[in-house]
């Protein structure tokens, strides 16, 4: 009660739109996958409340996430919080992790799409990103404050990841070189600025 609701359906191939279609919440059914960072960049667009948090659909990453996250934002030393995730990580993770912590220093060692933010952190995300921009490295590029809340993750509770084997390996270095792209973008912004 007293919460707003986006969902985004990034043109799934099951039943997800017919489901949309029947609850009483805001949706948005994008024409064709345009992947999870431009599908969370149009819900946050949409979105209108004084805290805006993003969570998947599998339900991996648990919805009493939520209330944790948002009661960190409340002290208001931070703009963004992220959820981590109990348990060890693959050490392709780690190192994924630990780059992105050197191209961003102010984003947490777990930073991660399970996020909650504060409308004028969500705000600026939104205008500085562009289509295929990676949110988290938009977030280091904006030099907001993060935090982190640590929450168990459950098992999927049906399906598998969508992000198999060389499926995973690929999509993190496609990652990897937006954060690293948005990282340049924003360093030559910056000599520009300053010459």
């Amino acid at each position: 009660p007293g919460c707003e609701i986006v969902l985004v359906d990034d043109a799934s191939t099951d039943a997800s739109r017919e489901v949309m279609g029947r609850l009483e919440v805001d949706s948005v059914a994008l024409p064709a996958r345009q992947g999870q960072s431009e599908a969370i960049r149009q819900g946050l667009a949409r979105a209108s409340g004084r805290w805006c948090c993003v969570l998947d659909a599998d339900l991996q990453d648990p919805p009493e996430a939520l209330p944790l996250m948002i009661a960190r934002l409340r002290r208001g030393d931070v703009d963004v919080v992220f959820s981590t995730r109990d348990g060890r990580r693959r050490l392709s993770s780690r190192l994924f992790r630990r780059s992105m912590r050197l191209l961003y220093p102010t984003l947490t060692s777990r930073a991660c799409l399970c996020f909650a933010a504060g409308a004028e952190a969500a705000a600026a995300v939104v205008r500085q990103a562009t289509a295929g921009d990676y949110l988290v490295a938009i977030i280091g590029v904006l030099g907001l404050r993060t935090a982190q809340v640590r929450v168990a993750r459950a098992p999927r509770p049906g399906g598998g990841s969508g992000y198999p084997g060389w499926r995973r390996t690929r999509h993190g270095l496609v990652t990897f070189m937006s954060a690293v792209r948005l990282r340049w973008r924003a360093a030559h912004h910056v000599r520009e600025l300053t010459s």
